[in-house]
């Protein structure tokens, strides 16, 4: 390819040094070209280049514990771009949406995963946010939204968003879980707290609240 199409080639090599350590070491080779065009001969040129490796290799474990780390958290983590699109969507998000995430990724914003009636209402305040607006939702702490499941089901989440610039642009990182167990609980909570439940009629402790307030409003 060198002789034929006058394209340099490179190419990188572990070597040993003679004190026995290790060094990466890039390779380009350039044809030499005659007055007619034609390859005369070649030059190389190398370079130390083992800092640029060594540095590739840390980040790229970093990126794998990362990855680790997201792909067994109990929550899910969905990440964004600007757009809303979904770039990244974890082991529990598939779990909470009954989803797999190849059907997600790229092909699905983040309110595709809220409930029907409430999707273009919050794109609108994402939208409103990514102009320049005061933030209702992006790192305001965590809020209660009704999620919608693959199959059509309802599933009550709460939503904490943060974000962060890259190289790539903004992106926005969701953590999520399935809080349908706690609502069932504050729920019966509330029930035995103001129903006898020998009965399941409202009790004392409803009626005096109730006359407190018809009190209070008088």
């Amino acid at each position: 390819r060198l002789f034929d199409d006058h394209e340099p080639l490179l190419a990188e090599y572990r070597i040993v040094r003679p004190d026995g350590s290790l060094r990466w070491v890039r390779v380009r080779i350039s044809a030499l070209l005659d007055e007619h065009g034609a390859a005369a001969g070649a030059v190389g040129s190398s370079a130390d280049v083992t800092d640029h490796r060594v540095a590739e290799e840390r980040l790229a474990e970093r990126e794998e514990r990362l990855r680790a780390i997201v792909e067994t958290a109990a929550e899910g983590i969905v990440t964004t771009d600007g757009s809303g699109t979904i770039l990244e969507f974890n082991a529990a998000a598939e779990r909470i949406f009954g989803v797999d995430s190849d059907q997600v990724i790229g092909r699905l914003r983040w309110t595709d995963l809220l409930a029907p009636e409430v999707r273009d209402g919050f794109q609108a305040r994402f939208e409103s946010y990514l102009s320049g607006a005061s933030p209702t939702l992006v790192g305001l702490g965590t809020h209660e939204l009704p999620g919608w499941r693959a199959d059509g089901t309802p599933v009550p989440i709460e939503l904490a968003v943060t974000e962060v610039t890259t190289g790539e642009g903004r992106l926005f990182t969701g953590v999520l879980r399935d809080i349908s167990e706690r609502l069932e609980f504050e729920h019966r909570l509330e029930h035995m707290a103001t129903h006898d439940p020998a009965t399941g009629l409202a009790n004392r402790v409803l009626f005096r609240a109730q006359l407190e307030d018809a009190l209070e409003r008088a």
